[in-house]
């Protein structure tokens, strides 16, 4: 699953809708990608060195509803699925 959920963020033409479990209990649905396309220019990341800045069982992704980075734990994700723009 977090393969295929990594991979769908990065290349999807489209935005991806993500289910998770929040930290304080309450579940959250997200509207977000790491498709550079689809996140405005001034928002995409810095190159950064910093080893630290790295976490394997954190996502983080831009989120298109709020405009901005958000993160969510890997292992409280509930479901996600390509939102097919019409």
């Amino acid at each position: 699953m977090n393969t295929e959920l990594k991979t769908l963020l990065n290349e999807s033409k489209d935005p991806v809708q993500v289910s998770f479990t929040k930290v304080d209990g309450t579940i959250r649905n997200m509207l977000c990608t790491n498709n550079f396309d689809l996140i405005p220019e001034e928002f995409h990341p810095k190159v950064s060195d910093n080893p630290k800045a790295y976490n394997p069982n954190i996502f983080r992704v831009y989120d298109l509803e709020n405009n901005g980075w958000r993160s969510f734990m890997i292992d409280k994700v509930i479901s996600f699925e390509n939102f097919v723009t019409v």
